[in-house]
């Protein structure tokens, strides 16, 4: 897993780019991971978190994902002009609502 991090500290900035084999770098990649993990109370992201944990080591416990919620896709067809017509009488009724 490449890691590519710029961390502040009080004497300016650092950067590094590099997969974390360096215990330095494993150890500073597991923080921001534990961090972030016990931070964040999406289901989906802290399995997706879990799973980068693996790389250094870290073991979380997967989360049940509530369903994915259901999408819909609108294709609009017409001219260009015709197009934009409609997109600006939909953002004017969304204004008026």
């Amino acid at each position: 897993m490449p890691v590519a991090a710029c961390l502040l500290v009080v004497s300016g900035s650092e950067q590094f780019a590099c997969n974390p084999y360096r215990s330095v770098v494993a150890d500073f990649v597991s923080s921001v991971i534990r961090v972030a993990w016990e931070s964040c109370r999406n289901p989906r992201v802290r399995n997706a978190l879990g799973a980068c944990g693996r790389y250094v080591d870290l073991e979380f416990p997967r989360e049940p994902e509530p369903p994915e919620p259901e999408v819909s896709r609108i294709a609009v067809l017409g001219t260009p002009e015709a197009r934009a017509e409609l997109l600006r009488q939909l953002k004017a009724h969304r204004r008026s609502v």
